[in-house]
């Protein structure tokens, strides 16, 4: 009986750990908002500015937002000369 009762004292208490562990605010990075407005598309802490999305997109090119330029894989290493044989 004592270990039954301590069995199930048990699985309690970790259903009650597991389910504060899933329920913490804060776990994660939440979204953000969709800017509705140029004032919006400026203020990056709040709302999202991945052009991905198709209303930031359009907003920014409403906005006259210049898109920013494709990440470089590097700089180009130029062309090694050939190898002269004698």
């Amino acid at each position: 009986m004592k270990a039954r009762s301590l069995s199930i004292a048990g699985l309690v208490a970790l259903s009650l750990v597991s389910l504060s562990a899933l329920a913490h605010p804060g776990a994660h990075d939440e979204e953000k908002e969709i800017p509705k407005t140029c004032e919006d598309l400026k203020d990056t802490k709040r709302f999202t500015d991945d052009s991905a999305f198709p209303e930031v997109k359009a907003l920014k090119q409403k906005c006259g937002v210049p898109e920013k330029p494709a990440k470089a894989e590097g700089a180009k290493k130029p062309a090694a000369e050939p190898k002269k044989t004698n």
